[in-house]
């Protein structure tokens, strides 16, 4: 007599979500762009990423880095599915997406990443830093509004995926001018990342 054995197929573990950048400030739109590419992209978690010295954006116009952090950190709050890493914030010198990405990859080597991007980003991608090595090792997700079309990098088509987000298309500029002038801001920043704006006087939010 046989017996017969199951045969086990040893499932590949989910995807990770990294979202990176400036958050300055995070608003719900980076909420909605990350609880988007989650669901769309069955992501195990999205990782939020606010870096410390990003090579694209001019310093004087940034929070503090520690500040940035804590209001994403109030902007996540216990959402599951949801992190925050302060991975860039730990590094010194400019805060390269290829370097994070192979980090993250040392923690979780069998793990496919999705590398979140807002779709007025794609054609700046061959600014970044060693981005072809960066393309090998990520796909991008690219939140965009709905009905909004996917224009990828030429020859690497199969490296980007389209990621529709209702309520994403939020400006972090007009939210600081309105902080700096004591206007509503609306529903654009949660509460709590509002509150730690003005206690702290950021973009010259006054209480």
């Amino acid at each position: 007599m046989f017996s017969i054995v199951p045969l086990l197929i040893a499932r590949p573990p989910p995807p990770l979500g990294l979202f990176g950048g400036t958050f300055n400030p995070p608003h719900r739109g980076h909420l909605a762009a990350a609880l988007a590419a989650r669901r769309a992209l069955g992501l195990d978690r999205v990782i939020l990423i606010p870096s410390r010295v990003p090579p694209h954006k001019p310093p004087r116009q940034l929070a503090p880095a520690r500040d940035r952090a804590r209001m994403v950190r109030l902007l996540v709050g216990r959402r599951p599915g949801l992190a925050v890493s302060g991975i860039e914030l730990r590094r010194r010198g400019p805060s390269f997406t290829l370097d994070t990405v192979r980090a993250v990859q040392r923690r979780h080597p069998r793990r496919p990443l999705y590398f979140i991007i807002g779709a007025d980003w794609v054609r700046k991608i061959p600014t970044w830093h060693r981005w072809r090595d960066l393309l090998r090792l990520v796909r991008f997700a690219v939140v965009t509004r709905p009905g909004a079309a996917l224009v990828p990098l030429r020859g690497y088509a199969d490296r980007f995926v389209l990621v529709h987000a209702p309520g994403a298309d939020v400006s972090a500029s007009r939210i600081r001018a309105r902080l700096g002038a004591g206007r509503s801001v609306g529903r654009d920043l949660p509460p709590a990342v509002r509150a730690y704006a003005l206690r702290h006087g950021l973009y010259g939010a006054r209480a």
